[in-house]
């Protein structure tokens, strides 16, 4: 008797659980993965005219490992909603917890991943009635917007199931300076980046390039991530002035920008290299450098939420490179 009534317990649990699954949300899963499968068996057919190894190819093979991916965190949330296991995720040593503005996310990539589809469509149409160079040019423009869309949509299901949304972001990357020119909307207060502190008597080069070179940190502006402005990556730009304190005329310069806090405790570390001429005494601005944000790193949300203000910015000179072929310090390899 005893053995029947536990039967009968489990198979009221069983019950319960079966009521409980959503399933008008498992229905838009299920067509959301097989939406997804489409387009990956659609990205691996188009792989196939393809030689391995070229440019093209490898434009669809990066757009196919994203949608693997996505696919990957659909099957996923369709097991939490059919069998509730409980998911939490880890990101830099921190568990990760959805932005408060959630909805406004989703909505932007909703309405950049239809303007990203436009602009598909119009690089395919030129493809189509170009010439040959033109029409490679805008298939292969086609090709890297199509990646564009796959990481809209990761990210989409990533926001929508709950997943830290990481495609689209590069840690590697994110510790040196690259070109790039963006519009302003600046933080203006004056970060002096002093020179470097003085160097031991041992070393006379980094004693002189403390004394000849001068780089101050004069703004700082966020650009969020923008899939319509082909912007990929959140991006952070800075504007430097620099400053030749010596009577030679300097071609070319390189170092460390080093970000501290208020209590001079060290943040970031950034890679400089400047080659634009920089004439005896006189003075330049920079604005063309920048550093991509990876959002879950803590000290990249710190240089950006910063005042300007509250960092101690310092430079670190490694070589400089004088008009006239000399040369003070060295590269390392």
């Amino acid at each position: 008797m005893r053995q029947h009534r536990l039967a009968a317990r489990i198979f009221f649990l069983a019950i319960v659980a079966q009521g409980c699954v959503d399933k008008d949300a498992t229905a838009r899963l299920e067509a959301e993965i097989k939406q997804a499968e489409t387009s990956i068996s659609e990205s691996r057919a188009e792989l196939g005219r393809f030689k391995e190894g070229s440019p093209l190819g490898s434009l669809i093979q990066a757009r196919l490992a994203v949608q693997q991916q996505t696919v990957e965190m659909l099957r996923q949330k369709r097991g939490a909603a059919l069998y509730y296991p409980r998911f939490s995720y880890v990101v830099d040593g921190k568990a990760y917890e959805a932005p408060t503005d959630l909805e406004d996310r989703i909505k932007r990539l909703e309405e950049t991943k239809a303007s990203t589809e436009a602009r598909v469509k119009a690089a395919e149409e030129r493809a189509k009635a170009s010439g040959l160079l033109a029409s490679i040019a805008a298939a292969t423009e086609a090709s890297t917007l199509r990646i564009a869309l796959a990481q809209i949509e990761y990210q989409r299901v990533a926001y929508q199931s709950g997943f830290p949304p990481l495609i689209g972001y590069d840690p590697a990357a994110a510790h040196s300076t690259t070109a790039g020119t963006m519009p302003a909307q600046e933080s203006s207060a004056s970060a002096p980046v002093a020179p470097a502190p003085p160097a031991p008597a041992s070393d006379p080069d980094l004693e002189t390039m403390s004394r000849t070179l001068a780089v101050d940190l004069k703004a700082k502006t966020y650009y969020p991530q923008d899939f319509a402005a082909r912007r990929y990556k959140a991006t952070l730009g800075l504007k430097f002035e620099y400053g030749n304190r010596s009577e030679r005329d300097i071609r070319a310069f390189t170092g460390t920008v080093v970000f501290r806090d208020i209590f001079d405790r060290d943040v970031l570390r950034v890679s400089l290299t400047a080659d634009s001429p920089l004439a005896a005494g006189a003075t330049i601005i920079d604005a063309d450098k920048s550093l991509d944000i990876n959002e879950f790193n803590d000290a990249h949300k710190k240089i950006v939420n910063s005042e300007i203000e509250n960092l101690r910015v310092s430079f670190e000179p490694q070589s400089i490179l004088f008009s006239d072929g000399s040369r003070l310090g060295t590269v390392k390899p």
